[in-house]
């Protein structure tokens, strides 16, 4: 059974995490997962509970054969996770990247990937503005690598 076939980082990030068990998060799951395009920074200024919200830079194709069907897709994805308690967020941080490890070496079984890699975890906190929102947020960069034909 796939877990996702979006070819988009951003959308395949977001179905893998929405598609945990709630019972494999170690303290209870976000109750909001989804792309940062869906909502405002208001929106997740103002919001108590904890949240993910993936973004992505972009793909990057690379010609893969002297055949102009078969490309090679890299692309990032970054993963921002809001909490208001710094213990839950080093938690969730932890948990997302346990869960994407089952995903290293993924060779299209459970996705349109051929591996889905954690490379960097950050704390996101100092790039927001002072007194604009009392969360804190970690960022979990993450590269995604597939061939397209």
């Amino acid at each position: 059974m796939s877990v996702t076939d979006s070819p988009d980082p951003v959308d395949a990030i977001v179905d893998i995490l929405k598609a945990t068990d709630t019972t494999n998060w170690s303290n209870r799951k976000p109750s909001l997962i989804e792309s940062m395009e869906q909502t405002s920074p208001k929106g997740r200024e103002n919001r108590q509970d904890d949240a993910i919200y993936v973004r992505g830079p972009g793909i990057d194709i690379e010609r893969f054969s002297a055949d102009p069907d078969d490309l090679m897709e890299d692309g990032t994805a970054e993963i921002l996770i809001y909490s208001l308690d710094r213990t839950r967020l080093t938690t969730h941080t932890r948990d997302v990247i346990d869960f994407l490890r089952g995903y290293m070496n993924d060779n299209y079984e459970d996705t349109v990937f051929h591996n889905i890699v954690p490379t960097a975890t950050t704390d996101n906190r100092q790039a927001k503005i002072t007194r604009q929102t009392n969360h804190f947020v970690s960022l979990v960069e993450v590269e995604l690598h597939r061939l397209s034909s």
